[in-house]
């Protein structure tokens, strides 16, 4: 009897402490919580996560969320204290809590993680008018064909690869957003006739191609820039995409992982070393400063309180001292009082 295929768990975290990172699991029980067994395990200070807050099972060949927490668990913005999950659902750990996304994928028995094949076989299909047979070939020209090539090198010349329409799956999930295509090539840019909109200030109109060729995920660059890296290293005109590489789709992202079975999801990266650096100061000319809004404030908060002070004390010194004003004093008095006013209003101000 065939061994029984393993059902492995990918839990993608899209928002909240640990986002970008990807969970894999295979146990019959995962939980989440802020408790160390914890499969998935959230810091101790979010409290808004409980100690063993939800847990998923697997039944069969599905797996069911159960929640034990007191700020609830919510799928696709619902709350749910027992229900089956599906393919892409997002799980939203308490009330405005982090989020993951809930990703399965079947593995023979044996197999090591990561690594499998698509969920299914994808089929190409047949041309729309039957090819010519061609002609046979005697041995010498057989021999001479040429061989199939290299995981890492382009598809052969010839009719583009890229345009051929395959039957292939394919998830993406960028931010809260999660989309699912069941044939390539796709195209993902920030124009409305994409397959897949990224609105992101570095994207172009067509961004990039993902097709599926020779029982491979393949990307094109669309940008003729050469802004598309995979591990970090410039891909040429068309670059196999294998699970786990690391796809950035500009300097300043976005950043994706793909995993096994045509998923694409997207992970924290760190800003660009060129969006981090600051502007050069500008050089002083010597024996002037120009005070920077710190210490200016301090200068504010300083007079303000010596204003206050002398304030509290001729206040003072009148209350004790009624019989020392005459009419013309107390005139004069008043007329400097609003003139403090006014200065302290100037300062605050």
């Amino acid at each position: 009897m065939p061994d029984k295929p393993v059902i492995v768990v990918q839990l993608v975290h899209i928002e909240g402490p640990l986002k970008g990172n990807i969970e894999v699991c295979t146990d019959p029980i995962i939980r989440i919580g802020r408790h160390d067994d914890c499969q998935i395990c959230f810091p101790k200070d979010l409290t808004l996560v409980s100690r063993n807050h939800a847990e998923i099972v697997r039944e069969g060949n599905r797996f069911k969320l159960i929640d034990h927490s007191t700020n609830g668990t919510f799928v696709n913005g619902k709350a749910a204290k027992e229900t089956v999950l599906k393919e892409g659902d997002v799980l939203m750990i308490g009330d405005g809590g982090p989020k993951v996304s809930f990703l399965t994928e079947i593995r023979a028995a044996g197999a090591e993680t990561p690594g499998g094949a698509p969920k299914e076989a994808p089929v190409v299909q047949p041309p729309s008018r039957p090819a010519p047979s061609p002609p046979k070939q005697s041995l010498l020209s057989q021999a001479s064909v040429k061989q199939r090539p290299s995981m890492g090198s382009e598809p052969e010349r010839g009719p583009d690869p890229a345009d051929a329409q395959v039957q292939a799956p394919l998830v993406i999930q960028f931010g809260p957003t999660i989309q699912s295509f069941n044939m390539l090539p796709l195209v993902i840019g920030k124009k409305v006739d994409c397959d897949f909109i990224l609105n992101h200030a570095d994207i172009i109109d067509r961004h990039i191609q993902i097709f599926f060729h020779e029982n491979n995920y393949w990307v094109k660059d669309l940008t003729g820039q050469g802004l598309i890296t995979i591990n970090d290293a410039p891909i040429g005109a068309k670059t196999p995409l294998n699970p786990g590489s690391r796809l950035s789709l500009g300097p300043r992202g976005p950043v994706f992982q793909f995993l096994s079975g045509g998923r694409l999801v997207e992970v924290a990266d760190q800003p660009a070393e060129a969006a981090s650096q600051e502007l050069p100061n500008a050089p002083e000319t010597p024996g002037q400063v120009t005070p920077g809004p710190r210490r200016r404030g301090k200068g504010r908060l300083i007079l303000f309180i010596g204003l206050l002070v002398i304030l509290i004390a001729l206040i003072v010194w009148l209350f004790f001292n009624p019989g020392t004003m005459d009419g013309a004093m107390a005139g004069e008095l008043k007329e400097w009082w609003h003139r403090l006013v006014e200065a302290v209003r100037r300062i605050v101000g």
